[in-house]
């Protein structure tokens, strides 16, 4: 009897003439916020690239950012259960090369640099950021935590050069090169190639028309739905005389965008990256069940 109250409940709100009314507005307002956020997006990429790129750092710089960061690390600790393939593999890469040190770039949250710490890696881990009040505000935070011997690094992605990239024998990042526009990323990728870095391993967005290897085919393409860019890595690589290949990757967002793991290399033996994957593959096959069991934010 219950069940046919909210039945009737439901008919009468489904006719309620103005109960239409008002979800037609709402849909004409989404429609109308739409179509403005669209123009505003297609207005962004015909900006010159100054402004493009100082557009970028006004979003995610760290004063307005810093709300956000203090709800993500007020929240339950998430980390041993990210889902995504990609820092199983940046762990499994630490263990295949040794490296000396690990560079990660645009570290926000610091995640990839916390996850290597956490898993016990033992290279020296350098988060760097194109704002130094960020790296500053998550140093006074690890502060005695087991992130405290993570060391800071301010870096401009779109003007790095090649020595400050000389001392990280491996790079990591996520979800940070689609921020950075292409005259930005062809100079990284140039920094990149006469720095003496052995390994770059991002997960980012990408189109098809972006995973063409041919060095010729390096467009850029802008996404139609935010300020990201699809950046064609395999084909950057190969112009800068780097070796590099393409793995899927998997997280929420990847349903509305296709993710995916791109592994740049100088002339790595192929035994390096075939321990690695396996290894990669283990480890978050050790962590599966934890990361389908758990019940997510909020919870």
């Amino acid at each position: 009897m219950g069940a046919g109250r909210d039945r009737v409940t439901s008919t009468t709100v489904i006719a309620d003439p103005a109960i239409r009314l008002t979800a037609l507005a709402r849909a004409v307002r989404a429609r109308l916020v739409g179509w403005r956020s669209r123009r505003e997006i297609a207005a962004f990429f015909r900006l010159p690239y100054e402004a493009r790129v100082e557009a970028v750092k006004e979003i995610y710089a760290h004063r307005n950012m810093l709300a956000s960061f203090e709800r993500f690390f007020a929240a339950r600790d998430r980390l041993a259960v990210f889902p995504q393939p990609f820092y199983d593999l940046i762990y499994a890469y630490a263990e295949a090369l040794a490296p000396a040190a690990i560079l990660q770039l645009g570290c926000f949250t610091a995640t990839e640099s916390r996850w290597l710490a956490m898993k016990g890696c033992r290279a020296r881990l350098i988060a760097s950021d194109f704002d130094a009040d960020r790296l500053a505000w998550l140093e006074q935070r690890f502060s005695g935590t087991p992130y405290a011997g993570i060391a800071f690094r301010t870096l401009d992605l779109e003007a790095v050069r090649a020595d400050e990239l000389a001392d990280a024998d491996l790079i990591v990042c996520n979800a940070v090169l689609s921020n950075l526009q292409p005259e930005g990323l062809e100079r990284l990728m140039s920094a990149l190639a006469a720095s003496p870095v052995r390994c770059l391993v991002l997960s980012d967005v990408y189109s098809r028309e972006t995973l063409s290897p041919d060095p010729k085919r390096t467009r850029s393409l802008p996404s139609p739905v935010d300020r990201n860019w699809f950046h064609p890595y395999l084909a950057l690589a190969a112009k800068h005389g780097l070796d590099a290949f393409f793995l899927p990757d998997f997280v929420a967002s990847s349903f509305e965008a296709a993710r995916g793991i791109f592994v740049i290399h100088r002339h790595l033996p192929q035994k390096i990256h075939d321990a690695a994957i396996a290894a990669g593959m283990r480890h978050y096959l050790e962590r599966q069940t934890a990361i389908l069991t758990d019940p997510g934010p909020g919870a």
